[in-house]
């Protein structure tokens, strides 16, 4: 790599703190190799000759106070965010969810007649389209005659985007859906599939920065999955916190499988057996 291609110092340390502003996430600093990868391409979009060239520039601009920076700024941040997900993923999550998760929740607002799922860090929205999915298959009576709110939030303006439109690649859609499903929940559209409107129309978008708010609840269902993981500790503690304050106190919080509760176990005990389920104390 040629001398004028290296981050230097004082450039990473920019963006690192740059992530930290936008995100809540904590750059460790052995990632610069990431960052080269990563926001290659952005660099390349914007007429740079190098990663390097562009972070030099932007930090340049942010120390002069030019008010020319935050669009490329908003690209560099959601060039770095992971965004993996695909549908029903993680079988025994939907599983414990139907055979569980919500019986119990339906049992106890007969009444209200009203669910709230939230799917928090959602990306291009398979989760949350998986959860209406699941409701449409094998809880129609509930889709029919309750109010159900499935609220799909992330940091990601362009992810959200995406999952809005609803439209899927063969390869995204033969991630975890079925024949039956890609028949019952899907139509072919320009060598794509599309979630069909009775799904669509069950799920709503919303821009979150999990750092500083969650989305008002109460929620009976809280999806946070493989996303503590990125934040520092005092950060996952605060988005716990908030997390529980805005349960029903009979709700559940399901995290990642290989996650944990970060020393909150004053605020939740666990239950759902093999899958990370919490409910609050």
């Amino acid at each position: 790599m040629s001398e004028r291609n290296i981050i230097d110092d004082n450039s990473f340390q920019f963006f690192r703190e740059l992530m930290e502003k936008r995100t809540s996430n904590r750059l460790d600093e052995d990632k610069i190799y990431l960052v080269e990868t990563r926001l290659n391409p952005v660099s390349m979009q914007h007429g740079f000759e190098s990663v390097g060239d562009m972070l030099h520039a932007l930090r340049d601009a942010n120390r002069r106070a030019v008010i020319a920076a935050p669009a490329i700024e908003i690209e560099i941040v959601e060039a770095m965010l992971v965004n993996e997900t695909y549908f029903f993923r993680d079988p025994k999550t939907f599983d414990l969810l139907e055979r569980e998760l919500l019986p119990d929740c339906l049992k106890n607002r007969t009444v209200s007649r009203r669910l709230r799922i939230w799917s928090a860090a959602a990306s291009t929205g398979q989760e949350a389209y998986s959860v209406a999915m699941l409701l449409h298959d094998r809880f129609p009576e509930i889709v029919a005659n309750w109010s159900v709110d499935i609220s799909a939030s992330d940091l990601s303006r362009r992810s959200l985007d995406y999952g809005h439109a609803a439209l899927y690649s063969d390869v995204e859609v033969g991630r975890g859906l079925t024949d039956s499903m890609k028949r019952n929940f899907l139509n072919s559209e320009s060598n794509k599939w599309r979630v069909k409107d009775s799904v669509r129309s069950m799920v709503s978008f919303t821009n979150c920065h999990l750092g500083d708010r969650c989305l008002a609840g109460p929620w009976d269902i809280v999806f946070l999955r493989n996303v503590l993981i990125y934040f520092p500790d005092e950060v996952r503690r605060d988005i716990l916190r908030r997390i529980h304050a805005t349960l029903a106190h009979d709700g559940y919080l399901i995290l990642g499988n290989t996650e944990s509760i970060y020393g909150q176990d004053d605020l939740f005990s666990r239950t759902g057996g093999s899958v990370c389920c919490l409910q609050p104390k």
